[in-house]
């Protein structure tokens, strides 16, 4: 008889031979004029931005606000967007916002996040600016640059608006090396800072209803606590973990739905709710 333990290290190594193919198929091309490869605040604005609304919507926000600022004829930088102060952002942000709400999201909510996200982006710009000399990617230059994937997640952690699943992420980013972060390593190079990132395998997955649905109908329903999808990341793909969230926040969010399409899904043979979103 096999046991629950063999089951869930079957089903793991299942996840993993998917999360290789879905890596390979992935062209991560490289351009360095996308606003975030280019400007060092974008990135951290971005994050800050990045809850409750459309991952693309979050991540725009730092090249809209770019562009109301240089109409302004201001700088897009944090001491220029502290200058600017919450109320004129948070007055931005209502403009820039009015039709890109989710639609479940209600009145009350709209107006919580502005006062969150506003709040937070001018309370980090302003500790870039006091402690960073007004330069984001200082952040990453302490230690000589010689971070781990935890310095990373507290260099990140230390700003409002970022808590554990936002610094987590970034922190994954820095493991999978992402096209923003080459950007971050190109400039420090050229400040005699050879940014080096070790501890790969201590990347974590940001947990979020994606993955917490799809680990659900995988038959993972008993392990739902944040400690037991960190360690089912680290049995799918110990070397990086963390990239185990980019295959299965795509999953959740393009074909594992709330009304899933399960004729598509590459895990179909090993889920328990095959069929049910028929």
């Amino acid at each position: 008889m096999i046991t629950e333990l063999e089951k869930i290290i079957k089903k793991c190594n299942t996840i993993r031979d998917c999360l290789e193919s879905f890596l390979k198929s992935r062209v991560d091309q490289y351009d360095v004029d996308d606003f975030l490869n280019k400007d060092p605040l974008a990135p951290i604005i971005g994050t800050i931005c990045d809850e409750k609304i459309k991952a693309e919507v979050a991540w725009n926000i730092p090249y809209h606000l770019y562009e109301f600022l240089r109409q302004k004829g201001l700088e897009f930088k944090a001491s220029t967007i502290c200058k600017l102060g919450t109320d004129e952002l948070r007055r931005w942000l209502a403009l820039h916002m009015q039709d890109k709400w989710p639609q479940k999201l209600n009145e009350r909510e709209r107006e919580d996040w502005l006062d969150k996200i506003s709040k937070s982006i001018v309370k980090a710009c302003k500790k870039i600016w006091v402690e960073y000399n007004d330069d984001p990617d200082k952040i990453f230059s302490i230690n000589n640059g010689n971070l781990s994937i935890p310095m990373i997640y507290f260099a990140l952690r230390q700003f409002p608006g970022i808590g554990p699943k936002k610094a987590a992420m970034i922190a994954r980013d820095f493991g999978k090396n992402y096209n923003w972060v080459k950007s971050v390593k190109f400039r420090l190079s050229k400040k005699g800072i050879d940014l080096t990132v070790t501890n790969i395998h201590f990347t974590e997955m940001p947990i979020d209803v994606h993955v917490k649905r799809v680990f659900k109908r995988l038959g993972f329903a008993r392990y739902n606590q944040p400690q037991d999808f960190q360690n089912l990341a680290r049995i799918i793909y110990s070397e990086n973990p963390g990239l185990v969230d980019d295959f299965i926040w795509w999953l959740g969010r393009e074909v594992c739905k709330v009304r899933p399409n399960c004729g598509i899904c590459p895990l179909f043979n090993i889920c328990e709710y095959r069929g049910k979103g028929k």
